[in-house]
């Protein structure tokens, strides 16, 4: 092998491992009805103090709500196809789903919110990111139809 392909070759695999990581901000599944959502973007934005405590909300969606002014409102009307919009909560003992609302068109009526079916696990902030997971208890129900969420994300923090 060349000196050249030598010095280049890891400098290659380290770009493709950065470029797919940030292709992939998050994996897993949005389950309504047994039907998959068709996910694709992930946002995170600033929410309104919960108790003097910071609050971000997270929308996931099928289309891309980037250059959208009111994203968490548009995503809850369905603007941005299936979604999933989570307020997550810092709190003292560690973080916490304060609210969640779901478009899904596996939800009979298309959406619904609830409080308490998704749990956040191994949340951080650092270097400038949010990351985690957001899970479902097995046989976990919104609105009385089966909901399951098990995703791990990263998101640039706002």
């Amino acid at each position: 092998m060349s000196a050249i392909a030598k010095i280049l070759l890891p400098i290659v695999l380290a770009l493709a491992s950065v470029h797919a990581y940030a292709e992939k901000a998050f994996d897993g599944v949005y389950r309504a009805n047994g039907k998959d959502a068709k996910l694709a973007y992930v946002i995170a934005q600033k929410g309104e103090p919960f108790h003097d405590m910071p609050v971000y909300i997270l929308v996931f969606s099928e289309n891309d709500a980037s250059q959208d002014k009111n994203i968490d409102a548009d995503a809850r009307a369905g603007k941005f196809g299936d979604a999933l919009i989570v307020k997550l909560c810092k709190t003292d003992w560690g973080w916490d789903v304060i609210g969640n609302n779901l478009v899904h068109s596996g939800l009979t009526g298309g959406s619904a919110s609830g409080s308490g079916q998704i749990k956040a696990q191994d949340i951080a902030l650092a270097g400038g990111e949010i990351r985690g997971k957001l899970k479902t208890n097995p046989g976990e129900k919104i609105a009385g139809q089966p909901l399951e969420v098990s995703l791990t994300f990263h998101v640039r923090a706002p």
